[in-house]
């Protein structure tokens, strides 16, 4: 009987350690959803909208019962029959009033994302050009003789867009 407490006392213990040292996998699962997100750079912004709106109707439901709940203590506190239809007029405009800020708070967070995706390949060539002249490309000291530098997923569709040809781009379609 005691044997069997112990192993038990002792599976308990490996779970623990193995929950540990999963969660202190951080870096092998950032490097993971770094990786998704350059191959399938729509889907990782498609999940990052919905993770980040997934909120907004709680925010919504919650800010609509805090409102309706000051407003019903308003109202039963006045006991006259105006009082009890301000306090439902109140209580309408608290619900359109919470459910606008919703959506403002919702569109403010997609245009972040939005415009974050944006910026992020708008400046694809620009970041290749610093890290070319700043002879970080591949540990290069000399910037002249530095190899061509890494293309990003998207860098091309840019650079075609913004006229812009750097010198690696010479060297892979010549």
């Amino acid at each position: 009987m005691a044997a069997v407490i112990m192993t038990d006392k002792m599976e308990n213990m490996r779970s623990w350690f193995q929950t540990i040292i999963d969660g202190l996998m951080v870096k092998e699962r950032l490097a993971m959803a770094v990786n998704f997100a350059k191959e399938r750079p729509v889907a990782a912004t498609l999940i990052g909208v919905a993770v980040a709106t997934s909120f907004l109707p709680a925010v919504a439901f919650v800010s609509f019962v805090v409102a309706m709940l000051i407003i019903g203590v308003v109202a039963l506190l006045v006991v006259e029959g105006t009082a009890i239809l301000m306090g439902g007029g109140l209580l309408l405009f608290a619900l359109f009033g919470s459910m606008i800020a919703t959506v403002v708070v919702g569109v403010s967070i997609l245009t972040g994302l939005i415009a974050g995706r944006f910026t992020w390949r708008i400046t694809a060539p620009l970041r290749a050009k610093m890290a070319e002249r700043l002879g970080m490309c591949k540990g290069s000291a000399n910037v002249m003789n530095s190899p061509g530098t890494p293309k990003e997923k998207g860098q091309f569709e840019t650079d075609d867009i913004l006229d812009f040809t750097s010198n690696a781009r010479k060297v892979e379609t010549d």
